[in-house]
């Protein structure tokens, strides 16, 4: 009865633990399962609020391409520039903003190489941000000409 009674306990805590505990992320991407610390909040404010949680988190290791990391093993294992810039889109995108993940290729000399690192581009009307790894690096457009040119801050 004792034994019986002991699993039940496990398993509850189990579940409960799962539901209320520290689990924050959809187990099969890096989505966040809730943004309320950052929600309702303009790009910048939701980027830097995204940021300071990654500031806690944030461990590099690089990672073959072919894998797809679990938030949890971002977490635990950390990841390469590949999977935070993934995990800095979906919850942007989340959140209502528009990205785009920008793809630079590194030269040895004058020889572009295979090797190449991304970085994630979020942004609305009136500000952009750059995500890559552990920082965040923001602008507000401040004036659109007649030729819709946008001047920066």
């Amino acid at each position: 009865m004792v034994f019986v009674l002991t699993i039940l306990l496990i398993i509850l805590s189990f579940i409960l633990g799962y539901q209320y505990g520290e689990e924050l992320f959809n187990e099969n991407s890096y989505e966040i399962n809730t943004l309320e610390d950052c929600a309702n909040l303009t790009l910048i404010n939701t980027a830097q609020c995204l940021n300071d949680y990654v500031q806690e988190i944030y461990k590099y290791n690089l990672t073959d391409d072919e894998w797809e990391l679990s938030f949890n093993e971002l977490k635990t294992r950390g990841g390469d520039c590949r999977d935070w810039t993934n995990f800095y889109k979906q919850n942007m995108e989340k959140a209502g903003y528009s990205t785009r993940i920008n793809r630079i290729f590194v030269k040895d000399g004058e020889e572009d190489t295979k090797i190449y690192h991304v970085f994630l581009t979020a942004y609305d009307s009136l500000s952009y941000c750059n995500f890559d790894l552990e920082s965040v690096e923001c602008h507000k457009y401040y004036e659109v000409n007649l030729k819709n040119r946008f001047r920066f801050k």
